[in-house]
């Protein structure tokens, strides 16, 4: 049997992308604000392997320090994905969406 675990939470931050070349949503050159909405999972080999509210708690703390609350500039759902992957080795999957609509997922 594999066995994950899985934390959720959500933050508010501004992003934009400058060098956007679609026509039809140009407005995503500027500065815009998203409720970004994050799912991680890590694999566990035996019950409570890892306690999911200490990784929660470890999970918002960087969150917060990095994302919450700023201007992330050009960075992107996938590139946010990228750097929690690389902080957080127990983890080995990311999503991470804008106004709970549309995102990217990163696996390991």
């Amino acid at each position: 049997m594999k066995k994950t675990i899985v934390v959720r939470t959500s933050f508010e931050a501004v992003h934009a992308w400058p060098k956007c070349p679609f026509p039809s949503v140009q407005f995503l050159k500027w500065p815009h604000r998203h409720i970004f909405h994050v799912e991680a999972r890590a694999e566990i080999k035996e019950d409570r392997g890892i306690e999911f509210i200490i990784l929660k708690r470890s999970l918002e703390a960087f969150i917060s320090e990095k994302y919450k609350g700023k201007d992330l500039g050009v960075k992107s759902c996938e590139v946010m994905g990228e750097e929690v992957l690389a902080f957080f080795p127990e983890l080995n999957y990311i999503s991470i969406f804008e106004d709970n609509e549309n995102g990217s997922i990163v696996e390991k």
